[in-house]
């Protein structure tokens, strides 16, 4: 877990990080162990992000990418153009929530907040505030199975709630090669598995959500150098069906991105 003081103090310790490690472009935390595939990636877009946005999740429906954006007096519900990623619609939430993971159940967008145990409740497209739930814990990232809905708090564990009243319904333990994988954070579904950003690491983790063992992991660390220098941590993915689009906290670009050989492929 990190303190308020480490979750804030984030940018400049990653740069003073990479400027100490010529060539490394995270945070030096897990690394993918050599029998588990590490995937490349092939970028087919690259879209304007708004550099302010402290992306903390994403998801897609329908055309438009609805981002999650934190930090206290900041943080928002957002709408984007997934063809353009022009800014469509926002909606600022309370100055004492700090916005976190983002899933859509039904019309239902639903948004964490970090620490204050509240889930609000947005319609889609809209935006309308249509209610919240109670939800003890840390909460960091969401995303939505069939079934369940799969909820991070940075360790290895993930909850699985229930979608109608987000009520437990068991856990996660998120694996590789008998090593627990921990700093787990933006959560996606993605065709029958889970996909993961690692707090503080250029990758992602492809999960078996019975198991909890990592299949692959993808190697995001080739968008760095496309980005401005400011860009903080890899945090935000979406799945359209076909493709997986990528950003993260403070990037000024948003990308849509073709895994070969992943293992979501029929």
């Amino acid at each position: 877990m990190f303190t308020v003081l480490q979750r804030f103090a984030w940018p400049l310790f990653f740069c003073l990080l990479c400027w100490a490690t010529p060539g490394l472009a995270s945070g030096g935390g897990y690394r993918p162990p050599q029998d588990t595939p590490l995937l490349g990636i092939r970028i087919l877009h690259a879209l304007p992000h708004d550099p302010l946005a402290f992306t903390q999740g994403l998801c897609m429906h329908d055309g438009k990418i609805y981002e999650s954006t934190g930090r206290y007096g900041e943080s928002e519900l957002r709408v984007l153009d997934a063809a353009s990623g022009k800014l469509l619609r926002r909606r600022a939430l309370p100055n004492d929530l700090f916005g976190e993971g983002l899933t859509l159940v039904g019309q239902r967008l639903l948004q964490l907040t970090w620490r204050s145990g509240r889930v609000l409740f947005w319609q889609a497209p809209s935006l309308e505030r249509i209610g919240e739930a109670r939800l003890p814990g840390d909460s960091w990232g969401l995303a939505a199975g069939p079934d369940l809905l799969y909820r991070s708090d940075g360790s290895a564990t993930l909850q699985r709630l229930r979608p109608h009243d987000l009520q437990p319904a068991g856990s996660l333990t998120v694996h590789d090669q008998g090593h627990e994988v921990r700093q787990l954070n933006e959560l996606e579904w993605v065709n029958g598995r889970l996909v993961a950003n690692i707090w503080f690491e250029d990758v992602l983790a492809v999960i078996d959500p019975v198991t909890g063992q990592v299949q692959a992991w993808v190697d995001l660390s080739p968008l760095r150098p496309l980005l401005w220098p400011d860009a903080g941590v890899a945090n935000g993915t979406a799945w359209d069906g076909r493709n997986l689009y990528v950003t993260g906290k403070n990037w000024n670009k948003l990308f849509v991105l073709r895994i070969p050989n992943a293992p979501w492929d029929p």
